[in-house]
């Protein structure tokens, strides 16, 4: 028997461990809490049936979910810029990164719980509505992770080797991210981990976006048709 009333152990104990660890990541998301009052918000795998065929629900959670992200960016954005302008006592300058932290294992959870876990659960629905909206969201993503990890970076400017400035961590990030890597401006201690976790989340966000678009072509034309 192979449908959805097998547990996903008995298929393989090692990606149901995995999937466990990103529905338990979930519970690091303010996304999360604030569904348990905002019904729109729901994170995707959590849907109900009724839920997800329902258009006029899909009508209200989309804007939301767009909100949502929209304002996490303009958050992140205005506490870098805070970084940049305004001399900051090193508490708070943690805090920001414990906020960027959370912010992006936030994003990376959604993105493999989106194109792997999800998937698995016992709804047959999952589908991707709209590519372009999907797109432009990831691209959204892609730069909250700039600018979160610049924030982490931040934290701690005397390990930025070459950064004499705190507009220098954003170059440092974006140069990460990009795997650029003009070594002008390179992390030391313990910031080279999180410019290696860096590089790694940011290439697994991109394969896995890039995947699930890849999966949606035939499942989008099986819709529209």
């Amino acid at each position: 028997m192979t449908g959805p009333e097998v547990p996903l152990s008995e298929f393989s104990p090692v990606t149901a461990a995995t999937r466990s660890l990103f529905n338990a990541a979930k519970r690091l998301s303010l996304q999360y809490w604030i569904s348990r009052w905002k019904p729109d918000l729901v994170p995707r795998g959590d849907l109900a049936t009724s839920q997800a065929r329902d258009p006029e629900f899909a009508r209200r959670r989309a804007p939301a979910i767009e909100r949502y992200v929209i304002a996490w960016v303009v958050t992140i954005a205005v506490m870098v810029l805070t970084s940049w302008m305004v001399i900051l006592p090193s508490p708070l300058r943690s805090i920001f990164a414990v906020v960027a932290a959370l912010r992006i294992i936030e994003v990376f959870q959604v993105a493999v719980n989106a194109a792997l876990f999800d998937a698995l659960g016992k709804r047959r629905d999952e589908f991707v509505a709209s590519r372009s909206r999907m797109i432009t969201l990831a691209g959204i993503n892609y730069l909250d992770f700039a600018l979160s990890f610049s924030l982490i970076y931040s934290a701690d400017l005397g390990r930025l080797h070459g950064a004499d400035s705190y507009i220098l961590t954003a170059y440092a990030s974006f140069m990460t991210q990009l795997a650029v890597g003009y070594s002008d401006v390179y992390p030391t201690g313990w910031l080279r981990i999180v410019s290696v976790i860096q590089a790694l989340v940011s290439l697994a966000f991109v394969l896995l976006v890039l995947g699930r678009f890849i999966a949606s072509l035939p499942r989008m034309q099986s819709v529209f048709d």
